[in-house]
Formats: C-alpha cells, sequence, structure tokens
C-alpha cells in the first residue's frame, strides 16, 4: 500500500492512495463418524488479486462544519477451481465505492453527523457446479443459479452524535441507519431427481436500525457503561429460497416480513468497574459485564432460532508495578444457547433423499481461571 497525505492542519486536507493484495488458499473440510457416516464438503482452490485506488477530500467549510467525500475504485481478479483442480475458472469484478460525510460541532462536547456510503462483496462461484453438464447449467440459470456469483451490494445512510457530558465524566454516542443490501441468496433446485444448491444473486433486504453506547464515571472509584442495538434485516425480495420451498411449501418469501437469518435483532450490555486501592499501594478492580444477545435464526424461513443468550462475566484484579493477576469467571449463568447453526452438505453414506444436514454452533461452558501477566 502506498499513501499520500496533505499536511493536517489546512482547511483543505486530501489523501491519495493505492494498495495491492494477493490470497493464494487451499479450503475443505469434513468428519468421519462411526465408519458410516462421513462428509465431504466441497472443497476448492481460489487465486484473488485485488487491487485498489482511492482519495478523499476533507475541507472546513467553517469553524463548525466539515465535508469529507471519499472515493475508491477497485478490481478483483479471482480464479477457483475444485480441490482436484478440474475446471479452473476466473472472472474480474470491479466496483466504485463513493462516502460523503458531515460534521457538525455544536459546542466543544457535542458533535453531530450524518454520512452516505456504498460497498460492494466481490462475487464468487458455486464451485459444486463445475463439471455439469451445459443442460443441467441451463435448468438451474433458470432458477438464477450460475457457475458465477455477482457482487454485493450496499447502500448505507447513517446520522448520529457524539457528546461529552456533565463536565467530561460521561460520554456516549447513538446512530440510527438505514440501507439497501443488494444480496446473495441460497437457492437450491432440483434437475430430475437431483437436488443442486448453490448460491444466487437477487435478494433485496432493507436494513434499519440504531446503536447506542455510553459510559459514566459515577464516582471516583466505580465506572459504568451499556451499549445497546436493535438491528432489522427486512428481506423484501428473495424469490427462489431452497429452505423455504421445503420449510414454507414456497421458494418466493417477498413481503412475508421475514428477516436475514444471521442477524440477531437485539443486543445489549451493561458493565460495571469498581476499583480502589490496597494499603501495600497496590491497585485492584472488580468489574461485572452482563450481556444480552438476541435469537438469530437458521435459515431465512425463519422457522428455527438459537433462541436469547444471557450471559454473566466477572473479574477481580489486583495490579503490582509490572504485573498483573485476575481471577476470571465467564459465563457464570452457564447458558447453553446454541451461537449458530451452519448447513453441510454433500453427504455420502445418508439415506436417499437427505440432502442437508444442519449443526448447531456450541457456546463455551462456565469457565474459571486465574491470569497473570508481566509487563517489561
Amino acid at each position: 500500500e502506498i499513501r499520500i497525505t496533505s499536511p493536517q492542519d489546512q482547511r483543505l486536507r486530501w489523501l491519495l492512495g493505492m494498495s495491492k493484495f494477493n490470497f493464494e488458499s487451499k479450503r475443505t473440510s469434513g468428519f468421519h463418524i462411526f465408519s458410516s457416516v462421513r462428509s465431504l464438503s466441497l472443497g476448492n482452490v481460489f487465486d484473488i488479486d485485488t487491487t485498489g485506488i482511492y482519495a478523499a477530500i476533507e475541507y472546513d467549510l467553517t469553524d463548525s462544519l466539515t465535508i469529507n467525500v471519499e472515493g475508491r475504485r477497485q478490481k478483483d481478479e479471482v480464479e477457483e477451481a475444485r480441490s482436484s483442480g478440474a475446471e479452473f475458472v476466473s472472472a474480474t469484478f470491479n466496483s466504485t465505492t463513493p462516502r460523503i460525510a458531515l460534521d457538525y460541532q455544536m459546542n466543544d462536547d457535542v458533535t453531530l453527523y450524518a454520512s452516505y456510503g456504498e460497498g460492494t462483496r466481490p462475487g464468487g462461484f458455486n464451485v459444486n457446479l463445475f463439471g455439469q453438464s451445459q443442460t443441467v447449467l441451463d435448468q438451474l440459470a433458470q432458477s438464477g443459479i450460475y457457475k458465477e456469483i455477482e457482487e454485493e451490494e450496499l447502500e448505507m445512510t447513517e446520522f448520529g452524535i457524539k457528546a461529552s457530558l456533565l463536565d467530561g465524566r460521561a460520554w456516549m454516542q447513538a446512530a440510527v441507519y438505514s440501507g439497501d443490501w443488494s444480496a446473495q441468496q441460497a437457492a437450491g433446485a432440483f434437475v430430475g431427481d437431483i437436488f443442486y444448491g448453490g448460491t444466487a444473486t437477487g435478494g433485496e433486504i432493507d436494513l434499519s436500525g440504531f446503536e447506542l453506547e455510553g459510559a459514566w464515571a459515577v464516582s471516583d472509584n466505580f465506572k459504568l457503561e451499556a451499549t445497546l442495538s436493535s438491528n432489522d434485516s427486512d428481506i423484501k425480495i428473495l424469490t427462489d429460497c431452497a429452505d423455504c420451498a421445503v420449510l414454507l411449501g414456497t421458494s418466493d418469501i417477498s413481503g412475508m416480513g421475514k428477516r436475514k437469518q444471521r442477524n440477531p435483532k437485539t443486543q445489549r450490555s451493561l458493565s460495571g468497574t469498581y476499583s480502589g486501592q490496597m494499603a501495600s499501594g497496590s491497585d485492584w478492580y472488580f468489574r461485572t459485564d452482563l450481556l444480552h444477545t438476541g435469537s438469530s435464526y437458521m435459515t431465512d424461513a425463519n422457522v428455527t432460532e438459537t433462541g436469547s443468550s444471557n450471559r454473566v462475566n466477572m473479574r477481580f484484579g489486583v495490579v503490582m508495578d509490572n504485573l498483573t493477576v485476575e481471577l476470571v469467571g465467564e459465563n457464570l449463568t452457564n447458558d447453553k444457547t446454541f451461537t449458530n447453526y451452519q448447513f453441510l452438505i454433500d453427504f455420502a453414506y445418508l439415506p436417499p433423499n437427505i440432502n442437508r444436514v444442519a449443526t448447531a454452533g456450541l457456546p463455551d461452558l462456565r469457565y474459571y481461571g486465574l491470569k497473570a501477566t508481566y509487563r517489561y
């Protein structure tokens, strides 16, 4: 990466840069149980070259109002093949992503801001379609499933405030946002008696929500911190949801009020730290964290969900010059809520007509430990 910037003490400030990134990898996974059940997840090898150029201009319109305009042009050259090396394919994805932001400093303690930005996630390939006949590919194309997966695109608008309160003893920042997400989607279709799963492009999702974060030094010894967020991901258009066809009897869930499965709607936390000093001069502290994570779904059909989790973490620490010793307890409520779900495909030794099997992510259970850190 090469970056050139102007002096930052001027009214007009600018930045120019370019970057180059290369990534080569091979990935595959699977497991074997009691010599009877075996998963051979589809592995692939890939080579990605990413080149980007970017620029930013920041200008103080007044002493209180600043505008920032940024832009990035990126080219992703992607090559991919099955682990066997068969049918090596390539594609180039080009994107231009602008961003504009306004900062208004009401006074020394309060700043308001507004921003609009666009982003992309480079496309890829449905590796499981490599080596299939043109007849199969033509029929899958009618369901929007192709070898090549198009880029995802996101347009996001955000408004927020940052403030220092109570003569500097507290601070808070809050933001509300709204976005349009042209998303990739899990899809699938039967060709004859064989089910082909893949990723298609064409889902449209409305994102909206708010985030709130703050801290308050209640006294010289006691500090409170809190976060709260609500995040909606309303599926507006999704016409070929393979799991929805099985679970709901229709693959088109457009306008049904479903939300994207992997995004918990609510998250919140409350933390308190009490500190003091021992007679020997060593500092000590006791911290408690209350953590809540809302439920997320297994699929876009919104039938099976993880459930909400509530955890309590605590730690007691003593700081002695260069040595810190902590007694740590995590997930003291021993919450066993699943963290997520994941699908496995290509089960070679399962009975016929079983196309997909889901696994559940297990959380770390109650944990106690002693931690020592020495700095020199």
